[in-house]
This record gives C-alpha cells, structure tokens and sequence, in this order.
C-alpha cells in the first residue's frame, strides 16, 4: 500500500515556517510543484502521471508538463509502462550525499 505524500498545502500546515516561504512572492508556484514531484520520485519506485498527481495533489496536466520537462533535461526515466522515475545518475548523487551525510555522524565525538 502506498503512503501519501505531503503537498505543499500540508507542509505549510505541519511548519509554519515552511508555510511563510512557500507564501512568499519570490517562490515559483511551478517550481515548487517540480521539487515536490522530485521529493516524491526519491523513492526510487516508479509512478505513472495520475498516480504522481494523485499523490501530490498537482494537477494532472501540470504533472504531465513537468515530468516530461524533468525528462527532456535528464532527471527521470520513462519505462515501457508510463511509469517515471528518478535516473540512476540523481539516484547515486543522492546516495553519495547520504553517504557522506553518515560519515559526518560517524566522525562526531
């Protein structure tokens, strides 16, 4: 069973510090809305269109546009199925980052 992402509207809810920048006039709706399709896809399993905008609450349309922009630029994969997913070059800059985020704990007294 899949658990459901938090949306931006949800966020600013659980911190209103997070809620305070996203209201900000210098925040770009679309862009927001990319990065949370982004933290959504770091799981690494692979979501159709519907299921992503399901899961965020971004509109169908505009998830099309912007998995298809994040595929254009080399952010994500497209399978057989439809189904969009982080590509493993951001999949191992994100593990090398964990990696790295570990060995910052490992070294503290």
């Amino acid at each position: 069973m899949w658990k459901k992402q938090t949306s931006a509207a949800s966020r600013k809810a659980e911190s209103p510090q997070v809620g305070a920048l996203l209201e900000s006039p210098y925040v770009v709706p679309m862009v927001s809305r990319a990065f949370e399709i982004l933290e959504l896809l770091r799981n690494g399993v692979g979501l159709p269109v519907n299921e992503i905008a399901s899961r965020t609450g971004i509109a169908k349309s505009s998830v099309y546009r912007i998995v298809h922009t994040m595929l254009a630029f080399g952010y994500v994969t497209r399978s057989g199925d439809g189904r969009f997913r982080l590509t493993e070059e951001k999949e191992l800059a994100r593990a090398q980052t964990r990696i790295e985020e570990i060995r910052k704990l490992l070294r503290r007294p």
